[in-house]
């Protein structure tokens, strides 16, 4: 038997803040659509509790991480039955203090975030919690496009490189990628919470927005719209490094159409327009997956429920001189259903090697848990270069990846899968 008790609250800023990698380093106050914190605990038959906390945040960090670990402690939740991820919306307020490059952090909120998810938990974890069934399924979304784009002569963290991957729209390299949801439904029918997963980076509002949680919160309109208003909705973001949004410019001037000639096409901000039609089709597509979710009887899913953290030095992937910090690798199963998180932004070629070693059950991808160190490209990547595979070191404080890098991240996600069919 698996039980849930779940929660969420508002945690827009109160005090103008500065965005986690937002379009401008200003601290702003507006507020285009609000942000959330969800959260979900969980019981086996043993009473051993698992809680997963998502929050609309560019990364954790290790603060906020660190804050949580020692509030649950007391309440009988060791760090590795903890699953923390953000969202990884570039338009929230940074809460992640380890990464000032990105993002200067309010004290004030970082303080008001971490003490309302201290609250939240202590809550959930005293209250009653339902029986549930464990309901999951998947479906193909096109609402990404590959970013990668290899080109003779390319503009490159706005220099002109020769035989170069850009940080452009590669339609040729774009694929339609899993996208997931889990419905915890109780005893009635109904969910009382959901866990709905979409690879894709939160980027490219139109020009002027604020403090937003972007299609994260299309994704929860459509299931609250379905299954009540107040529906938990925990979201995880999937393994996105290399995809975005289809923000693409249309040059309208002859100056634009010899750059798009020259240099190939290039990424914009959506207009209010374009973002309306794309939010849409990514509404659409989760539609789609719970009509067939709710058309079919959920059949008695296995009750597993299981949870393992593995963490490592940070230098164990990459050059640093901090030796403190470390990588993560988590795995959370739910019935037939597995977590597979990664304290990183991994690229979309890592998905393939995930599913073969769960033995063909249900793998959810999770990026951005915890302390994120940076991207995590395939080797191959690393040599062609661009900024997934190189260019982001010096935003993170880093100074390049070990060797072998892909073998060394792969280790690390075996080593959390271990043990999933017992």
């Amino acid at each position: 038997m698996i039980t849930c008790s779940a929660g969420r609250i508002d945690i827009s800023p109160e005090v103008p803040c500065v965005m986690g990698c937002g379009d401008t380093d200003i601290p702003t106050g507006t507020v285009r659509d609000r942000l959330e914190a969800n959260v979900m605990v969980l019981r086996d038959s043993e009473q051993k509790p698992v809680v997963i906390v998502a929050v609309a945040a560019l990364y954790v960090g290790p603060g906020l991480r660190a804050h949580m670990e020692e509030a649950l402690r007391g309440a009988g939740v060791p760090a590795s039955r903890l699953f923390m991820a953000a969202s990884h919306t570039h338009y929230a307020p940074m809460v992640d203090d380890s990464k000032p490059q990105l993002g200067v952090v309010s004290q004030a909120n970082l303080d008001r975030v971490a003490g309302a998810l201290e609250e939240l938990c202590g809550h959930l974890l005293n209250d009653s919690c339902s029986r549930v069934d464990v309901q999951s399924g998947s479906y193909l979304s096109t609402a990404a496009v590959n970013r990668r784009l290899p080109r003779l002569v390319a503009g490159v963290e706005k220099r002109v490189r020769f035989n170069a991957v850009a940080r452009a729209p590669n339609l040729r390299a774009t694929h339609a990628q899993p996208a997931h949801v889990v419905l915890l439904r109780g005893s009635g029918g109904d969910p009382v919470a959901a866990l709905v997963q979409l690879p894709c980076h939160p980027t490219s509002l139109p020009a002027g927005s604020g403090h937003s949680s972007h299609f994260i919160g299309r994704l929860r309109t459509v299931l609250r719209e379905r299954y009540g208003s107040t529906l938990p909705v925990v979201f995880l973001q999937g393994f996105s490094g290399d995809l975005r949004p289809p923000a693409i410019a249309r040059p309208t001037t002859a100056k634009g159409r010899v750059r798009r000639v020259l240099l190939g096409p290039w990424f914009t901000a959506f207009d209010e327009e374009e973002y309306e039609m794309w939010l849409a089709k990514v509404g659409r597509e989760l539609d789609g997956l719970l009509d067939r979710l709710d058309a079919v009887p959920i059949r008695q899913a296995s009750v597993r429920l299981d949870s393992r953290r593995v963490t490592d030095s940070l230098t164990t992937l990459v050059k640093s001189d901090d030796a403190a910090r470390h990588v993560s690798a988590h795995r959370v199963t739910i019935g037939d259903v597995h977590l597979v998180g990664f304290s990183a932004e991994p690229v979309a070629a890592y998905v393939p090697f995930l599913d073969s070693i769960t033995a063909g059950e249900a793998c959810i991808p999770v990026g951005c848990i915890d302390d994120v160190f940076g991207y995590a490209p395939t080797d191959t990547m690393v040599r062609e270069g661009g900024y997934e595979a190189t260019g982001f070191w010096p935003h993170f404080e880093i100074d390049g990846l070990q060797p072998d890098f892909e073998r060394r991240v792969k280790g690390l996600l075996s080593e959390a899968v271990k043990g999933f069919a017992q």
